[in-house]
């Protein structure tokens, strides 16, 4: 269905090169196909200090903070990165884990708090956009645990 819809289509915007040769591939009309990436405002996702992001936040000065920004579902790794966190939190006392999104894994996410690892140092919030980048900010380490984000891998271009 999607081969028939493409050929059919008058225009197709993909957010990605390899997207749009995707769809060119599958039979839209390479003329007819068009990719618009995904922008982001340079004046609000910036670097900014990270202890005044810390602050903003309500989050300790002090320890190692991962977070990962992105919508609540299991295709987003958050399941993945959990376990990993758990797996190292261990050897790392100061490690917290912050999984900032909405969506439908939210809720098993907030169930975990009961088991040791999340009542240690993960925690799993709504953002609002004016806080995404505090938590980008406030990260020593910025994670993307996506099983895809629309575009092939490297080693998939062989």
């Amino acid at each position: 269905m999607t081969a028939s819809t493409l050929r059919r289509a008058s225009a197709v915007v993909t957010v990605t090169e390899d997207l749009r040769r995707l769809a060119a591939a599958l039979g839209a009309e390479p003329s007819r196909t068009h990719s618009i990436p995904n922008g982001c405002d340079a004046q609000l996702y910036r670097p900014q200090d990270r202890q005044a992001s810390r602050s903003a936040l309500n989050l300790p000065a002090e320890g190692e903070l991962l977070v990962q920004v992105g919508h609540l579902i299991a295709a987003k790794g958050v399941f993945d990165l959990l376990a990993a966190f758990g797996r190292i939190a261990a050897s790392r006392p100061n490690l917290r884990l912050a999984l900032v999104g909405e969506g439908p894994a939210q809720r098993e996410l907030r169930q975990r708090p009961r088991k040791r690892v999340w009542q240690r140092g993960c925690c799993c919030r709504g953002e609002t956009a004016a806080e995404i980048p505090l938590w980008l900010n406030a990260a020593d380490l910025c994670c993307l645990a996506s099983h895809g984000e629309g575009c092939r891998t490297w080693s998939s271009r062989r």
